[in-house]
């Protein structure tokens, strides 16, 4: 969307030799038309905000992620679960569910998630934790 834009809104495309003709002027009016209609789809939907939340929701958990990981390095280490690592762990918690708040604005994909859901349980079975 953005290349058609680009390209149809520099003057300077207009003046190429092949569009001086009847059907590249058919060409380039057409081509004006669609990027019209692009340009306005692409306002009604809004992909580039779209692509941004969810850009800043994967960020956040993979920080969820990792910090879930420190945990579990921090209990191997320590051979226990003290009151430290459980405070820690619910602020994760605290995290997720904000996390979790922010995801429901978003439309989901249930294929999509059983299969990241199945990927991730090969990946880390229960009983890793």
């Amino acid at each position: 969307m953005e290349c058609l834009i680009a390209i149809t809104a520099s003057t300077n495309v207009a003046g190429i030799w092949i569009l001086q003709n009847e059907i590249g002027q058919y060409i380039w009016k057409s081509l004006m038309a669609i990027t019209m209609i692009v340009a306005i789809v692409k306002q009604i939907l809004n992909y580039s905000k779209q692509i941004q939340a969810k850009k800043d929701l994967l960020l956040n958990y993979k920080s969820l992620f990792f910090d879930l990981e420190k945990i579990i390095i921090l209990i191997k280490q320590k051979q226990k679960y003290d009151d430290e690592l459980k405070k820690m762990f619910l602020q994760v918690i605290d995290k997720k569910y904000k996390l979790i708040q922010i995801e429901e604005d978003f439309k989901q994909d249930k294929k999509l998630i059983e299969r990241c859901y199945n990927e991730v349980n090969i990946e880390f079975p229960p009983e890793y934790f």
